[in-house]
């Protein structure tokens, strides 16, 4: 992941992956300032994680690493994500003094309530897989941010489930898409030779 992935090495990659990305060329792209916007950054690091599960088969060390590497990088990204948008409301505030001098802190029971709502909410199923996922990360950062164990661990168990029951989800679904874009080449050159 940190350097482009080279074309001697492995032939076909750039006819599977259309828009190659990796660590070096963000950092590049950060070092000229190519990145108007911290999404675009985000989505080159997804891009890094899409075109490694496109590329390599589920079973491979490639794959796995390609996964942690997601887990951990988007938990960073989420972060770092929530801390830029505290500085800019702190600074929104300060500059028109409309807020306090203190945030309000989520309490235990403010996250329970809004974790357990959207848990257990129908709002879950009118969502396609990408925003749920990404909902359900940020419920899991706020679930580690609980100072009840108990409360804690219950929660972080409820969500470490619902991501796993749905990155699945995903990873059938992407696989499916696969196998059927693979067919379709299949018939196509198939037929060609056909006269």
């Amino acid at each position: 992941f940190s350097e482009p992935v080279d074309p001697d090495e492995v032939p076909d990659y750039l006819d599977l992956i259309k828009k190659p990305m990796d660590f070096s060329t963000m950092r590049s792209k950060v070092e000229f300032l190519q990145y108007d916007t911290f999404a675009q950054f985000e989505d080159d690091f997804n891009l890094i994680h899409a075109n490694c599960t496109s590329y390599n088969e589920r079973e491979t060390i490639y794959y796995r690493a390609g996964t942690r590497m997601r887990d951990a990088g988007g938990l960073i990204l989420r972060q770092a994500r929530s801390m830029a948008e505290q500085l800019q409301h702190s600074g929104e505030d300060e500059s028109s003094n409309v807020g306090a001098d203190k945030k309000e802190e989520l309490s235990d029971n403010k996250i329970m309530k809004e974790f357990d709502a959207f848990i257990n909410g129908k709002e879950r199923d009118t969502m396609d897989n990408g925003e749920h996922l990404q909902r359900l990360l940020i419920y899991s950062d706020m679930a580690h941010k609980i100072n009840h164990p108990s409360a804690k661990k219950k929660r972080i168990q409820i969500i470490s489930s619902e991501i796993r029951v749905l990155r699945r989800k995903i990873s059938l679904d992407k696989s499916a898409k696969k196998d059927s874009k693979i067919r379709e080449i299949d018939e196509n050159s198939s037929g060609k030779g056909e006269v």
